[in-house]
């Protein structure tokens, strides 16, 4: 899992709907290398787990 795909979907824990990867980079996410966590430095240590799925129109 190198990055996120900027035209490929994820799920995120927490959250019901599912998001294009360009979307969560707009959102300032950085993906750390060590798994499918994702941290987002605003909100501190909060980490969201993410999945990539079929992106559902």
């Amino acid at each position: 899992f190198s990055g996120l795909d900027k035209d490929k979907c994820y799920s995120v824990s927490g959250f019901d709907e599912f998001f294009y990867g360009d979307e969560l980079m707009n959102a300032g996410i950085k993906v750390s290398l060590s798994n499918l966590a994702l941290c987002v430095p605003e909100y501190l240590t909060k980490l969201f787990v993410i999945e990539e799925v079929v992106c559902k129109y």
